[in-house]
């Protein structure tokens, strides 16, 4: 699954983009910006609506496994 998709890694600055972030849960908005700073092209979890103000989109790991088998 590796040679597929990207994790991306929390470091200082993610925190403190995060800490700055319009997100009201802290978490999330970790998520959010450690995508961003990997450049991610998409947020894979069960709770799209979480990461309504991201700025990376969201998808479901259901989509996922469809793009992925397309």
């Amino acid at each position: 699954m590796l040679e597929l998709i990207q994790v991306a890694q929390v470091t200082d600055q993610v925190i403190r983009a995060a800490l700055q972030s319009p997100m009201a849960d802290f978490e999330d908005a970790v998520t959010s910006a450690a995508a961003n700073a990997a450049t991610l092209e998409l947020i894979v979890t069960r709770n799209r609506s979480d990461f309504a103000l991201s700025t990376i989109p969201a998808i479901f790991p259901k989509d996922l496994v469809a793009m992925l088998s397309d």
